[in-house]
């Protein structure tokens, strides 16, 4: 609607004022993420996101993704994996199996690319048909447990994609041809300490970075934080770690909303304002995010527009539930 229907021209009043409130809440609470949700699709495929057996639970749900168009979620089970695919048009779902758990995707137009530890496969949006199947890195790169590929991002026609102590893989996504690696070196408190980068994120010509820490010697751990580099310049511009005496990271990966960026750490949200990572000495959320109100979350939520989106368990109750709140 045009806001200015509402208003006849030179005279405001209470009332339509009232109806111009009603009519954006209304666009707002029928988003079709909201929307879907809330809906009885989306409650029962939560049903399948953990099983709980007494004092025993096991999540299988591990991350949502959405575009404008459907929403995916990734199930790990002990023999299988799967992902679940939901229009949000007609609220159709389709299962893929799949060979081996996927650890990220990505919705490239009428593609899907498939992150494994070392492997891409890009397969059709729709039908899940196999494309093309590659490599995450060069051969000569070591492989281990930490050395896997964890996130992956697109921009400036490139692949990006956090491999773990192999730094970034950046590939051309046209031709799928390996373009360089991106591996800034951060200040350790020991020579032999090692840091993972587990997550990554774009913003123009910036690349924000962030890193776990593998190696651990009684009181002293490797560098947990956020690295900043300039892709332009081929240059780290800002290095700003974790205070460990008050909180770590686990696997934390990386992305914008808002205007922010989000730390997605375990269970736990942390906001940063983009200005505060020019100054702050340490990686200082200004705002966690550990409680939720329909229970504890399963698996890494989807967040979109500043609201959260995901599958959680209220374990005193046991009841599991889709649900979505706005974070302020």
């Amino acid at each position: 609607f045009n806001f200015y229907t509402i208003i006849p021209q030179g005279r405001f009043s209470m009332k339509y004022l009232f109806y111009f409130i009603i009519l954006t809440s209304q666009a707002f609470a029928y988003s079709p993420l909201k929307q879907y949700f809330n809906s009885s699709l989306a409650h029962n495929i939560c049903q399948e996101s953990i099983s709980v057996r007494g004092a025993y639970s096991k999540k299988h749900l591990k991350f949502i993704k959405a575009s404008d168009r459907e929403v995916f979620y990734f199930f790990k089970y002990p023999q299988h994996s799967k992902l679940v695919r939901v229009d949000l048009k007609n609220y159709k779902r389709s299962d893929l199996s799949l060979e081996r758990p996927i650890n990220d995707l990505l919705i490239l137009n009428s593609e899907i690319v498939l992150l494994y530890d070392y492997q891409i496969l890009v397969v059709d949006r729709i039908s899940g048909n196999l494309i093309v199947r590659m490599n995450t890195q060069p051969h000569h790169f070591p492989r281990g447990k930490n050395h896997k590929a964890s996130q992956i991002k697109y921009a400036h026609g490139n692949l990006y994609i956090a491999h773990g102590l192999n730094g970034v893989m950046v590939f051309n996504y046209r031709n799928l041809s390996f373009e360089r690696n991106i591996n800034p070196k951060v200040k350790q408190p020991e020579a032999f300490h090692r840091s993972s980068i587990t997550g990554i994120e774009l913003s123009a010509d910036r690349l924000y970075l962030s890193y776990d820490d593998v190696t651990i010697v009684r009181d002293s751990k490797a560098f947990e934080g956020l690295v900043v580099y300039d892709l332009f310049l081929n240059t780290k511009l800002r290095e700003i770690p974790v205070n460990q005496n008050q909180e770590a990271y686990y696997m934390p990966r990386l992305q914008f909303d808002r205007g922010e960026l989000l730390v997605l750490n375990l269970d736990l949200i942390f906001r940063h304002k983009i200005s505060d990572l020019s100054t702050d000495r340490y990686m200082r959320p200004y705002q966690r995010i550990w409680k939720y109100p329909a229970g504890n979350l399963i698996g890494r939520p989807l967040i979109n527009n500043a609201s959260v989106y995901g599958c959680f368990i209220d374990y005193r109750n046991n009841y599991i539930q889709s649900d979505e709140f706005y974070i302020k």
